[in-house]
């Protein structure tokens, strides 16, 4: 039988090597919590004629959210260009004076049915109104059956762009996983004749262009790997030593009696 020296001696070293292993847990579980971007990803199409009606589709990730990190924004940019370029002629019998003008009615990124619920139809240019114009030309006294050169003319909102914001825990779940979600283009040119008594002709092509970024922002727990593997290695060892002598004193007392 062990003696009661032994006893408090083996109880000492089990409770020191449980000490310094839960000290490991606690050291361990102080950890570094980082705010800043977690992932970006820009999807986009370029110079593609008008009218859009639903491609070219833009396609962006959801994000697969890793242990310790906690998203608290989504953050989406938009931004787009319109451009349009032709020529205008004069049928009428005589010289005529006109402006002709090319109206963006809609320019929407529209979310597709599997999209998060949180999204709506977005636009590098919303609200569009009567004064958004692409382009606009006034031409003096252009002769009968006369051509003449329209644009080209561009808008982009590039120094402003069309900025959404998610930061509601509800809406951000609907962005986090490992599937894709998109938007489907939509747009509607106008153009707009003024004067010329209706013997005005128009060949103006439209071409359209948009980036759509999305980031995922948010905190990342880190632990110090150092500190973790220094006092862990310290529980380790005191753990062993502890075991070890413990046995080594059962041994020795039973030998002595």
């Amino acid at each position: 039988m062990l003696s009661k020296q032994y006893i408090k001696q083996g109880n000492y070293i089990v409770g020191l090597a449980t000490l310094l292993s839960l000290s490991s847990l606690f050291l361990s579980s102080k950890a570094n919590a980082l705010d800043g971007l977690l992932y970006s990803q820009t999807a986009s199409f370029s110079n593609q004629l008008t009218e859009l009606d639903g491609t070219p589709v833009l396609t962006l990730n959801q994000y697969n959210q890793q242990i310790g990190q906690t998203v608290t924004d989504v953050k989406f940019t938009i931004t787009g260009t319109l451009t349009s370029s032709g020529t205008v002629k004069n049928t009428a019998a005589q010289a005529q004076t006109f402006t002709v003008t090319i109206l963006p009615t809609t320019f929407d990124l529209m979310p597709d049915g599997s999209s998060p619920a949180a999204l709506r139809n977005y636009g590098p240019f919303s609200p569009l109104d009567s004064f958004t114009k692409i382009g606009s030309l006034k031409y003096t006294s252009l002769a009968s059956n006369t051509s003449a050169n329209f644009g080209p003319y561009s808008i982009n909102n590039n120094s402003s762009p069309t900025i959404v914001i998610f930061n509601q825990s509800t809406d951000i779940a609907g962005f986090l996983g490992t599937g894709t979600f998109s938007f489907n283009p939509s747009t509607e040119i106008g153009t707009s004749v003024s004067g010329g008594g209706g013997n005005i002709t128009t060949s103006i092509m439209t071409s359209a262009s948009a980036a759509i970024t999305v980031e995922y922002y948010g905190t990342t727990t880190t632990v110090p790997f150092e500190l973790s593997y220094n006092v862990g290695l310290c529980s380790f060892f005191s753990i062993t030593f502890g075991l070890s002598w413990w046995k080594r004193k059962a041994h020795f007392d039973k030998s002595e009696s």
